[in-house]
């Protein structure tokens, strides 16, 4: 069986992963959404300092 911290750092790994998949399905929207909207978007999903830093690993 696996161990807490194992199963945290593979659960940390897939949240990296869909952020990720997240931020480039953002910039593939369409020119038509104007870039104000999309930033908003990305404030949104992106806004939370500290879930920030947990994605990038700090």
């Amino acid at each position: 069986m696996k161990g807490n911290k194992d199963t945290i750092e593979e659960r940390l790994e897939k949240m990296k992963d869909v952020y990720k998949k997240i931020e480039e399905m953002l910039d593939k929207l369409p020119d038509s959404l104007p870039s104000k909207t999309k930033d908003v978007l990305k404030d949104k999903i992106w806004g939370d300092k500290d879930l920030k830093e947990l994605m990038e690993g700090g």
